[in-house]
């Protein structure tokens, strides 16, 4: 396998923790034009799921095309409307919202596990962020972490380091992202009126669950009955 294809994954990966962040600086940039499509279709096409998330490609852009020039403060908007920032959000962004309801030690052993797939490659959510580790966007940005690792671990012809990163990915695909992005994008379509978000949503599970094939795992998704969702979680 070439580098391309990870690092191709590495850069959609950056790129679903950027949209799904606080609108900031980094987003506008990207959804300025048509910067942001042109790049997620570039990598994208180096996939062999390409043939399978094109289509949702394709919606996102008309989507952000139906905003017209003032789609950055409307972005910002739909997003304090979902996620919210001061009060209880619509939409939960972190995965222990939709786990089954357990014993507080169970939680907080969900946590450490996460945590713990961090601290194994010498990470950790840096100072002044508020998000826990299971945010949505930090989950993300580990997986842009560990197939940008890959990508430079094939380039080098580092055997070892190439094994540990794909089995990395594997476990925390199916341990964790792999789980709880379909229930994700159900909240995100239920409790919002936003196309951005639910097209980006759309876009995120069926990549993770595309990504997850080509790890050759089949995670066990989380199915919207089987949780109460709950933002303080």
């Amino acid at each position: 396998m070439k580098e391309e294809t990870p690092l191709a994954r590495s850069q959609i990966y950056k790129m679903f923790s950027t949209v799904l962040g606080y609108p900031g600086e980094e987003l506008k940039a990207c959804l300025s034009g048509a910067l942001f499509i042109s790049q997620l279709t570039e990598n994208a096409k180096k996939l062999p799921s390409y043939h399978i998330i094109k289509g949702h490609i394709q919606l996102l852009n008309t989507s952000i095309k139906g905003y017209g020039d003032n789609i950055f403060p409307t972005i910002i908007s739909e997003y304090l409307d979902l996620f919210g920032q001061d009060q209880e959000p619509k939409c939960s962004p972190y995965e222990l919202s939709y786990l089954a309801r357990g014993p507080l030690f169970m939680n907080t052993g969900n946590l450490a596990d996460i945590a713990g797939f961090y601290k194994a490659f010498g990470l950790q959510v840096a100072d002044g962020n508020k998000d826990r580790v299971d945010h949505i966007t930090v989950e993300l940005e580990f997986m842009h972490f560990l197939t940008f690792k890959e990508a430079f671990a094939l380039k080098n012809g580092d055997h070892r380091n190439l094994k540990v990163c794909r089995e990395a990915q594997r476990k925390f695909l199916q341990d964790h992202l792999g789980q709880w992005t379909r229930a994700f994008q159900e909240q995100v379509n239920v409790n919002s009126n936003s196309s951005f978000y639910c097209e980006i949503t759309k876009l995120l599970d069926k990549f993770v669950s595309q990504d997850s094939k080509i790890m050759g795992i089949k995670p066990e998704e989380i199915k919207r009955d089987q949780f109460e969702l709950s933002g303080s979680v």
